[in-house]
């Protein structure tokens, strides 16, 4: 699989527009600045997908995904992980499932294994050298 170089990737396809089957909105997005996926409906944010980067390796690291208890079941996590992996891989970085869910996440989706941080870019005993927490 060829992943486009960030010049030549479509920003568009960092954001996405999904529909619940309650009929509801949802407006899924990267936000670099906040170093966060989100997302929102009706302009509120409902979850979020927050990751790290490293400073000397191309390799992101998911540390905290929540949905708000309104929207918990309805897939919204998933979509957003989904989002969140494939921009990720999209723009050239590794994922570091540091979070619980995304980790779940990628063993469900074996078609992203290509999208996983091999071990060997990870500090000792495997364990990834970038900081740890949540905003």
């Amino acid at each position: 699989m060829t992943i486009p170089s960030p010049a030549t990737a479509n920003p568009s396809e960092s954001n996405r527009e999904v529909q619940l089957a309650d009929g509801r909105r949802i407006h899924l997005k990267h936000d670099p600045e906040a170093t966060t996926f989100a997302a929102e409906h009706n302009g509120q944010r409902i979850g979020v997908a927050d990751y790290v980067d490293a400073e000397t390796d191309r390799i992101r690291a998911f540390t905290h995904t929540e949905v708000n208890p309104e929207f918990q079941g309805t897939g919204i996590a998933s979509k957003l992980v989904e989002l969140a992996v494939r921009t990720s891989s999209r723009d050239g970085y590794d994922i570091d499932p540091q979070c619980s869910y995304v980790h779940l996440w990628l063993r469900r989706h074996p078609e992203f294994a290509h999208s996983h941080a091999p071990a060997t870019n990870r500090g000792n005993n495997g364990a990834s050298d970038l900081p740890k927490g949540t905003r």
